[in-house]
């Protein structure tokens, strides 16, 4: 039975539409008939004929045999897809199944074991695959049921002719409660059949020949769907006027409560109405083909109704020839495009993201001014106090005076240089000496104030640097007869503003850094992870070999990626008072039994060295890494020195650092005599990946990670090097005075089990691939799980089967909803759960949020199945024990 709701005059002839229904008008379809009341399908310059299902009317079948150019019906369109039919999906507009198995409460059946024996109402296209899927994933054989023919009479459950029938959970039940029956519902969803509902399909023979009017239905259905969910009393009044609805029983109140159910299953605040995930798609396809549902090797490429990919289809079928000649230069191109679009769909997904990424920015530039600041006061100060030479070259009578400071600043006694003698530019360094040249000699015939830095160089290959300023003096005749200037040593300006430029820019390389380890953590977890499982698997030795080296490359990555993270981002995690002469000995161990005979090690370590905050481990490796790359810079041999000692730093002490505050610290010193640096080395050496050995004898990241760790533990790092001369690291780290020694007890670990109990996860994750090989992992580990790609749909998956899932699995960083939100949002329903957060990032702020949000465990990304069931196993156990 069809159904004209209202027509809109149109400037021309509207394009004849028929949408199937998947049964009898009710709410369940209000979005349609709001499409079409409201006129969104005439401005679309469409007639469309909405045509009534019933029983014995598949909407799918009808689809296929022409009967009507759309349907709606739920994933039987993707059982019938991978069976061979072409069909498209448009719009997604349940987010979850309605299908449930309806009883009598006073039935006892309260899970699918229940229903082993009894009889049960079913019915084709009313979600029959999706109740086999449940009992099979629950390990019940469906012939242990007795399917009955569904009648689609409800008296059938009340007399007792049948215990139960698949039934929708937006209906019946307020039906049965209406009659005094108290109901009992097994919802599919609860037992990780969580399968899309009602979809709005097409076939792809008609999206290919009809790919704008495609959009149009799909574009004014979910303006309709918006207004429908806006708007439910309204559309109860449209619902009730429509054919067979009042003559069926309907009533304002069953529409109402219909109208209140399906909210939980559009989620329409939650998410966009329509949305389909290609990763979910391919999950349920999965779960039908592992059941023996659907048979495998069906394609789902083409299922998605994307109308940007069909357009450009298109456009390359009917310029076939064109592209034949272009060749390999338009794949390319295409290649690039789908790369761009690709990138500006994930940007656009991370915009939530990027706010708190801006957030911390502006307080790294925050701290990082404050920096600048101190060193300007500091700069200023020595400006202040800085001495000016004055000199003057009489050029008639050919005669020079310099004052005092002008020889104590160019370090001579002697009698003064002119700017024409060859003494002079002896002292100057010779990398300066034309271009000082060119601007004393030019300057003589020059009107107004000179001004010239350069470099002298001194006794020792010692540089200074100079600022000089000047002006020459004409007679009434115009010829030049006196230079008169100034200078100045300008040495530790120039070094201030050096490390001015390079923290600037070692802060940007940072930021850099930290955002493509964020990057390549959620790549590298479904490799390592999907290597250690196919391991396990006892495939041949010579897979097991390409395995073996692609999980431990994964894992190397793995490191160099944690390296990158604690240069760019600090280091977090527990810190524990560390006495760093115990550090020491343990270096002092290695280098012994490790390094070249001809390397001179001594270790200076104060008695009464005060502890350190940090963690043990960390601070190892700032020491190894010293250490190695002082002895890489002695191949011949040579002194290794240690030094750790305690020093009370006062304000203004002109000597320390200008980034520490007053207080204790303390001081470790590694020195060498190597070859030492060049000051362009000097300046890069803290640059991940900048290296001076040669290729695979390093990987760019040792002092990178020093610097990162330092960083992080409020410390600072400073370097004096010369080539020839060797190198100092000093290091000054702050001190816990308030804190004896300390000897750290070990830590215990509790191995995760080979097997859990049953549990059901909610795994939250944006990434396809991670979500993915989570799952996979944890289902082999004994648990089952529910997944969502962001927060908002991982919070409304939490409100539907709250009393079943045992533990919150979360990304931190998702689109929509982040993982922190939907931790509190969690936490506000449901206190005591046992949380898991994972992220590929975890600098000190998101630690603190982390650790504020009462976060179990928290697990950072690569990980390995090992790990990641570790850290569930650990939750639950915590749970259990209400640690």
């Amino acid at each position: 039975m069809a159904v004209a709701l209202l027509v809109v005059a149109t400037g021309g002839a509207a394009q004849p539409v028929r949408l199937q229904l998947k049964w009898y008008h009710q709410f369940q379809f209000a979005g349609y008939y709001a499409a079409e009341a409201r006129g969104y399908y005439a401005e679309e310059g469409l007639n469309v004929r909405i045509i009534e299902g019933g029983a014995s009317r598949s909407p799918i079948l009808e689809v296929v045999a022409g009967g009507a150019e759309f349907g709606v019906s739920d994933t039987e369109i993707l059982v019938a897809r991978l069976k061979g039919e072409e069909l498209v999906v448009c719009a997604a507009v349940f987010q979850h199944s309605p299908y449930i198995i309806l009883s009598r409460a006073d039935r006892g059946i309260r899970s699918p074991h229940d229903l082993i024996g009894k009889r049960v109402m079913t019915a084709h296209d009313q979600g029959s695959v999706q109740l086999a899927a449940m009992l099979r994933m629950e390990g019940v054989d469906p012939a242990r049921l007795n399917f009955i023919p569904h009648s689609w009479d409800l008296r059938d459950l009340v007399d007792g002719r049948v215990d139960a029938m698949s039934a929708y959970a937006t209906v019946e039940p307020f039906q049965l409660e209406a009659m005094g029956i108290e109901s009992a519902m097994i919802r599919t969803l609860d037992y990780g059949v969580d399968f899309y509902g009602d979809t709005l399909f097409t076939t792809e023979a008609y999206v290919a020949q009809n790919l704008k009017t495609t959009s149009k239905v799909v574009r004014a259905s979910m303006r309709g769907w918006s207004y429908a969910m806006e708007h439910p009393q309204e559309m109860v009044d449209l619902i009730l006027g429509l054919p067979g609805v009042r003559e069926r029983g309907i009533t304002r109140a069953q529409l109402t409560a219909e109208a209140a159910a399906m909210r939980e299953l559009i989620v329409p605040d939650l998410v966009e109405i329509g949305h389909l995930n290609p990763g979910r798609w391919q999950r349920i396809a999965d779960t039908y083909v592992t059941h023996g549902l659907a048979p495998a090797g069906g394609t789902l490429d083409g299922f998605i109704f994307d109308p940007v990919q069909r357009s450009n289809h298109n456009v390359w079928r009917r310029l076939a020839v064109v592209i034949a000649i272009v060749g390999a230069g338009v794949l390319l191109v295409a290649v690039w495009s789908l790369q761009v679009r690709r990138q500006v769909r994930r940007r656009t997904e991370e915009l939530r993201a990027e706010a708190e990424r801006r957030a911390r920015a502006e307080e790294e530039q925050r701290m990082l001014a404050e920096k600048l600041e101190v060193e300007h006061a500091r700069l200023t100060e020595a400006q202040a106090v800085a001495r000016l030479g004055n000199w003057e070259n009489d050029l008639v009578a050919g005669t020079v005076w310099w004052s005092d400071e002008t020889h104590h600043i160019f370090e001579t006694d002697e009698r003064g240089h002119t700017p024409t003698d060859e003494a002079f530019y002896e002292l100057v360094h010779p990398a300066d000496r034309a271009r000082v040249r060119a601007a004393f000699e030019g300057a003589v015939t020059l009107r107004g104030p000179q001004l010239l830095e350069h470099r002298l160089l001194l006794a020792g290959d010692r540089v200074k640097h100079v600022e000089q300023r000047w002006q020459t003096f004409f007679d009434a005749s115009g010829r030049s007869i006196r230079m008169a200037g100034t200078c100045q040593d300008i040495t530790d300006r120039r070094r201030l503003e050096e490390q001015f430029l390079r923290a600037q820019r070692m802060e940007g390389i940072g930021t850099l850094a930290g955002g493509m380890a964020h990057d390549l953590n959620n790549l590298l977890v479904p490799i390592i992870m999907g290597a250690e499982m196919l391991g396990r698997s006892n495939p041949d030795e010579a897979t097991r070999r390409v395995l073996s080296n692609v999980e431990r490359s994964a894992k190397r990555a793995g490191a160099l990626v944690k390296q990158v993270l604690s240069f760019s981002r600090g280091v977090d995690g527990p810190r524990e008072a560390v006495q760093l002469d115990l550090v020491v000995t343990e270096i002092e161990g290695i280098v012994h039994s490790t390094f070249p005979k001809n390397i001179e090690l001594a270790c200076a370590v104060a008695p009464d060295l005060w502890p350190v905050d940090g963690d043990p481990t960390h601070l190892n490796q700032v020491l190894l890494n010293l250490c190695v790359n002082a002895r890489d810079a002695m191949p011949q041999g040579g002194r290794l020195e240690i030094v750790a000692a305690n020093r009370t730093l006062a304000g203004g002490e002109g000597a320390t650092p200008a980034e520490l505050v007053p207080g204790p610290y303390v001081v470790l010193t590694v020195s060498d005599t190597g070859m030492g640096m060049t000051a362009e080395v000097r300046d890069r050496v803290f640059e991940p990946f900048y290296t001076t050995k040669d290729v695979g004898k390093g990987s760019g990241l040792g002092l990178s990670t020093v610097l990162g760790i330092i960083r992080g533990y409020g410390g600072v790092v400073e370097l004096r090097s010369e080539p020839g001369r060797g190198s100092v690291f000093t290091i000054y780290l702050p001190a816990n005075v308030t804190t004896g020694v300390v000897r750290s007890e070990p830590r215990v670990f509790v191995p995760a089990p080979e097997q859990g109990a049953g549990e059901l996860v909610l795994l939250v994750d944006d990434e396809t691939d991670v979500r993915m090989i989570a799952a996979e992992s944890l289902r082999i580990f004994g648990y089952r799980t529910v997944e969502a790609v962001n927060g908002a749909e991982g919070l409304a998956l939490f409100r539907q089967k709250r009393d079943e899932i045992a533990l919150l699995l979360t990304d931190i960083m998702m689109p929509v909803m982040g993982g922190l939100e939907l931790i509190q949002e969690v936490r506000a329903l449901a206190p005591a759960l046992p949380v898991v957060a994972v992220s590929g990032l975890g600098d000190q702020a998101m630690m603190a949020q982390i650790n504020a949000a009462q976060v179990t465990r928290f697990v950072g990304k690569p990980f390995t199945p090992d790990q990641l069931a570790s850290a569930v196993w650990e939750a639950l156990v915590t749970r259990r024990t209400g640690d």
